[in-house]
């Protein structure tokens, strides 16, 4: 088989990414990351003139190369089965996919899937990264229903799969959960599901909660609640496999009808009430248009069964209390899932019950900071920038991800409307430098490092949420130091947790709040969590 040779130089942006994850962003390739897999383990991938290693970090200034066979004879065929399209340009396709269809052949389903119905709208498979899986950028379960993007060519195919691993598409699912008698008072309004997925040790083709799989965030929102039932909206923060249905078992809560991972009391639930597959259906999709940018948004009710079930539920529901369903303190109107309450597993964190596995939950225990009280405080902070520095010049602000970012940002618009001056902005990812890596994960997930201009004999201002310990100062000095050597580095917070383990201070800081071992202290900003406000979040068992 005809092979041609693709190389290219590691550039300072791309250093320390995983070998199989920026192969696969790689936009001359158009190669999935199943393909690239196959390539390493093919022997096909060298690294300065050695085989590649998956899992290696890249070095700025490697080569790196790849032997690349011809493309393999596409084994799906166009098939003239009826699709719901929602909407359709020379781009993309949306589709709401019913319950039943397989998104892409794969042993046992080599017919009837997503990608045979829409052969025959798409570019030629060759242009669109994977034969087998042309122009698919994200899946569904089989038997989740829902709403899904396709690509329609090599050029918004390499712009969705960007997008989607930038977290740039806002995909929010409807879920009906079992609530155990009796445990209802553990299923907060709001909340987040915060731990590694991977495949599980013991049976093989399912995944699991475990320590050292991938990192996962789930967020979720009840919308109601039912007799020993709720509807939750759900919004992914990442993408791993079976996300959706791993967290909510691993919380507590399992999907209802779920035969893999809901248990049997919610598969015969889900079945008693008429479902014919997992109560799980992918409601929402928004992202900019691949080719101009235009903001996109669409939205599909779920299926018949489902609507059904949430009927029969609130009638019982209704029935046994006389009083109508509990709508979870008008969330179902803000149309946004929050971050009120949180559930979390983070291996060596501490903050799961070892001895039983079960999830420990965060509730809200006072709102500290209201959105003005929020505004005023970052005004503040921009305010004491410029005065202690006497002036802009020479100034740098630095966010370390994910909510330092846009806390610099808006910094830097309140810095710019009193001393008309737009300072430079960089984004820092520490993930690399921390001393508790190993507590995070084997495999941790980082981000891209950008600062505009050379930081050498400048003054830094170092932007994040929370300063909990100085682990993270620590880590942002050691990353900044292989940027360059600033004359200064100061430190910009909203809140000073108060801590004890370091005695380093904020030189600017919005409040300082001590807080107990048992506390968190969660700052939500309008560009990440939709919302502005800073709150005290208590353990609960």
């Amino acid at each position: 088989m005809a092979e041609t040779v693709w190389s290219k130089e590691i550039d300072a942006d791309a250093a320390g990414e995983r070998l199989d994850r920026w192969l696969a962003a790689q936009p001359e390739l158009e190669a999935s990351r199943s393909e690239v897999q196959r390539w390493l383990e093919a022997g096909r991938v060298r690294v300065d003139g050695r085989p590649g290693r998956a899992s290696e970090r890249l070095r700025a200034g490697s080569r790196v190369s790849v032997d690349r066979p011809e493309p393999r004879r596409l084994s799906a065929r166009p098939e003239a089965i009826p699709l719901e399209i929602v909407y359709e340009d020379e781009d993309l396709v949306v589709v709401n996919k019913p319950r039943g269809m397989v998104v892409h052949p794969a042993p046992g389903h080599r017919e009837g899937t997503l990608v045979n119905a829409l052969l025959a709208r798409l570019a030629p498979p060759e242009e669109l990264g994977d034969l087998l899986r042309p122009g698919i950028v994200h899946r569904l379960d089989r038997e989740t229903t829902g709403l899904l993007v396709v690509a329609r060519n090599g050029r918004s195919f390499a712009r969705l799969q960007a997008m989607i691993r930038e977290r740039q598409v806002r995909r929010e699912y409807l879920a009906l959960v079992r609530v155990p008698q009796g445990e209802e008072g553990r299923l907060p309004d709001r909340g987040r599901v915060e731990a590694p997925v991977g495949r599980d040790p013991v049976h093989r083709r399912r995944m699991a909660v475990v320590e050292g799989g991938r990192p996962a965030v789930t967020r979720f929102e009840v919308l109601e609640r039912f007799r020993e039932a709720a509807l939750l909206r759900v919004r992914l923060e990442t993408g791993r496999t079976h996300q959706i249905r791993v967290h909510m078992a691993f919380a507590g809560f399992p999907v209802l009808a779920d035969p893999v991972y809901g248990g049997r009391a919610a598969l015969e639930m889900g079945r008693a009430l008429g479902l014919g597959g997992q109560a799980l259906h992918a409601a929402v999709l928004a992202f900019a248009h691949p080719a101009d940018g235009r903001p996109l948004r669409f939205e599909a009710p779920p299926p018949g069964d489902f609507l059904g079930a949430v009927e029969e539920l609130r009638r019982r529901t209704a029935g046994e209390s006389g009083t109508g369903v509990s709508r979870a303190g008008g969330a179902a109107g803000r149309g946004e899932a929050g971050e009120g309450s949180a559930v979390e597993n983070r291996p060596g964190s501490g903050r799961a019950d070892e001895g039983r596995g079960e999830a420990m939950v965060l509730q809200q225990k006072a709102l500290i900071m209201d959105q003005e009280a929020l505004e005023r405080a970052l005004r503040r902070i921009a305010h004491e920038i410029v005065e202690r520095n006497e002036g802009t010049g020479n100034l740098v602000l630095v966010g370390i991800r994910r909510r330092g970012v846009p806390m610099a940002e808006r910094i830097a618009r309140y810095i710019e409307e009193f001393e008309h001056v737009r300072l430079p902005i960089g984004m820092l990812d520490i993930t690399l430098y921390r001393d508790d890596l190993s507590l995070k994960s084997e495999r941790p997930t980082v981000s891209e490092t950008r600062v505009p201009v050379d930081i050498t004999g400048k003054t830094v201002v170092l932007c994040d949420d929370v300063l909990y310990t100085g682990r993270t100062v620590r880590a942002a000095l050691d990353a900044l130091m292989d940027l360059g050597r600033p004359a200064r580095v100061q430190v910009a917070v909203i809140v000073d947790r108060g801590h004890r383990e370091l005695p380093i201070r904020a030189d600017y800081v919005g409040k300082n709040v001590p807080t107990s071992r048992r506390e968190v202290i969660e700052v939500r900003l309008e560009e990440v969590d939709g919302r502005n406000e800073v709150a005290i979040m208590e353990l609960t068992d």
